[in-house]
């Protein structure tokens, strides 16, 4: 630890002292060559757009990887409202919400299965796609043929 510490006190010894554990701490996990494994938990957003992306640009999705991404997404969805949060096991977020429903239509999942109709009733009653950020609603238009009328089906 830095001798600074001595000359601080309260919080900055505080916020100092965190600072340097975390910098020993990062220190400490990295890899010989420089890099850091770890886990990432993300939205179901970063797999949706991975989805659109390959229905845009190729190659196709074999059935095997868009059953596993269905089945994959689904297994995130809240149990309680059908919705997807910003994070795994938070509440829903509309524009989440609206990613997961939309990668799950790409695959070809019925929209009158149980899981869009919760995701669709969660989306409609937080005000509908009008409510999603500015990144959903550019992915969303950009396959406008897909839905009528700005609806969900």
């Amino acid at each position: 630890m830095s001798e600074n510490l001595e000359n601080t006190t309260g919080l900055q010894k505080s916020v100092s002292t965190a600072v340097q554990l975390a910098a020993d701490y990062a220190h400490h996990a990295m890899k010989p060559d420089g890099h850091w494994l770890t886990e990432l938990r993300a939205t179901v957003g970063f797999t949706a757009g991975y989805i659109c992306l390959r229905k845009m640009l190729g190659p196709p999705l074999s059935e095997k990887e868009a059953g596993k991404m269905a089945q994959w997404i689904q297994s995130r969805q809240n149990t309680s409202d059908g919705s997807w949060g910003l994070l795994p096991d938070r509440p829903g977020d509309v524009s989440t919400t609206t990613e997961g429903y939309f990668a799950l239509k790409l695959l070809g999942v019925p929209t009158e299965s149980y899981a869009m109709q919760r995701a669709q009733s969660f989306i409609l009653s937080q005000g509908g796609i009008s409510k999603m950020g500015v990144f959903t609603q550019l992915e969303y238009y950009e396959y406008a043929p897909l839905h009528k009328n700005k609806q969900m089906r």
